[in-house]
C-alpha cells in the first residue's frame, strides 16, 4: 500500500510519521511480559485497564473482566502486540457496546489502536498518542515483512466496525518499521468521531502508583465525596459534599457545606475550588475567585491526601476547622 508521506489523493491527511517500530523495538516488545489486565474502581465507575503487550492470554483475561464488570469503560496503554487477540478483544468491546479510553500521556500503538477503534465512543487523553501501521510477519534477525493477509483481516474488521475506505487506508498504510500517529482532527476528517477526555491511568488495586500523576485511589481524585466538617469553637459539625473533576494533575472542585439535621439553620456555603497534585502526592485546593455565598466572604483552601476511597485534609477558612475526612460515594 502507498505510504502516507507521498502525495496524491492521501496528501490532505497529512499524518505525523515517526520511526516507532524498528527491528530492535519489535524484538524488545516480543520479549516483554504480557499486558496487565485489571479492574479499577472510582465510585460507581469501573475501568478495565489493559496495560502492556497484547498477547493471547490478554484476550482470556479481558474476557473474564468484561463478564464480571458489565458496562465498564476500557482504558488502554500499550505499544501493541499480537493481531489475533487484539481483534478478538475489539469484537468483544463492540458486542458489549463499551467505550474506550487512552489516558493522559499514554501510548496506544499498533494492535492496541485497533482495540481502541472498537469503542462505541473513543476518548483521547491530553498528550496521548494513538498510532497505526500495516500488519507484519516477524522475521528472525530482520525487519518485519508486510502481511497482505493480515491487512485483509484488519480491513474486514474495520469495515465491520463501520469505518470507511479512507479511514482504513489511513490505519494500514505505514510500513512495519514506521508508525502513523493520528491527531484528533485527522480522525474527524476521516469520519472517526473522538472525544478529548482528560484522565489519569487508573492504578492497579493493591499496588503503589507508578508516578505522582496516579497517586491515590484507582481513577485518581475524581468523583463525589461526602463527610462532615466542624469549624469554629462551640459550633456543631455540618455536612460537606465535594464534586471533583479530575484532569490528571489538576482539579476543578465544587465544595458545598449544609447544616446537619437538628443543627442551627446556618446559611449554606458553596465554594468553587481549583487545585493540583503536589510533588509529594498531596492535593492542594484553593478558592478560584468564583465563590458563592462564602462564610464571611473569606476564601477556603485545603490540603489533603487520597487513600483508596478516603480523602483526609486540613481546611483553612474563616475559622479554625477540625481535620476533615471524606469518603468517595
Amino acid at each position: 500500500m502507498p505510504r502516507l508521506v507521498l502525495g496524491g489523493l492521501l496528501a490532505s491527511l497529512a499524518p505525523t510519521v515517526t520511526l516507532a517500530q524498528s527491528t530492535q523495538a519489535q524484538t524488545t516488545q516480543a520479549q516483554t511480559p504480557p499486558a496487565q489486565v485489571y479492574v479499577a474502581r472510582a465510585g460507581n465507575v469501573a475501568s478495565i485497564v489493559v496495560s502492556g503487550r497484547i498477547a493471547p492470554e490478554t484476550e482470556s483475561a479481558f474476557r473474564s473482566a468484561v463478564s464480571a464488570n458489565r458496562g465498564a469503560r476500557v482504558v488502554l496503554s500499550s505499544d501493541g502486540g499480537s493481531l489475533v487477540p487484539a481483534l478478538s478483544i475489539g469484537r468483544l468491546i463492540r458486542e458489549n457496546r463499551l467505550q474506550t479510553y487512552v489516558p493522559d500521556r499514554a501510548r496506544c500503538f499498533s494492535a492496541c489502536s485497533l482495540i481502541w477503534l472498537a469503542g462505541t465512543e473513543r476518548h483521547i487523553g491530553q498528550r496521548a498518542a494513538i498510532g497505526f501501521h500495516a500488519a507484519y510477519v516477524a522475521q528472525q534477525g530482520g525487519p518485519g515483512m508486510v502481511s497482505s493477509a493480515g491487512n485483509a483481516v484488519i480491513g474486514a474488521y474495520l469495515s465491520r466496525l463501520g469505518y470507511n475506505d479512507g479511514a482504513i487506508r489511513l490505519f494500514t498504510s505505514a510500513p512495519p518499521n514506521q508508525m502513523v500517529v493520528v491527531k484528533p482532527n485527522q480522525f474527524e476528517q476521516n469520519g472517526v468521531s473522538v472525544r478529548q477526555t482528560a484522565m489519569a491511568l487508573p492504578s492497579s488495586p493493591g499496588t503503589a502508583p507508578a508516578s505522582t500523576a496516579a497517586v491515590g485511589a484507582p481513577g485518581g481524585f475524581g468523583g463525589i465525596w461526602v463527610g462532615q466538617i466542624q469549624c469554629g469553637k462551640g459550633f456543631p459539625s455540618v455536612n460537606a459534599r465535594m464534586s471533583v473533576r479530575d484532569e490528571g494533575n489538576r482539579f476543578l472542585v465544587k465544595f458545598d457545606v449544609t447544616p446537619s439535621p437538628g443543627a442551627p439553620a446556618n446559611p449554606r456555603s458553596r465554594y468553587r475550588l481549583r487545585g493540583e497534585r503536589q510533588q509529594n502526592g498531596s492535593i492542594r485546593l484553593a478558592s478560584d475567585g468564583a465563590t458563592a455565598t462564602p462564610q464571611r466572604g473569606q476564601p477556603v483552601s485545603m490540603t489533603g491526601t487520597v487513600s483508596g476511597d478516603t480523602f483526609a485534609a486540613r481546611v483553612s477558612g474563616p475559622e479554625e476547622c477540625a481535620p476533615l475526612t471524606m469518603r468517595r460515594r
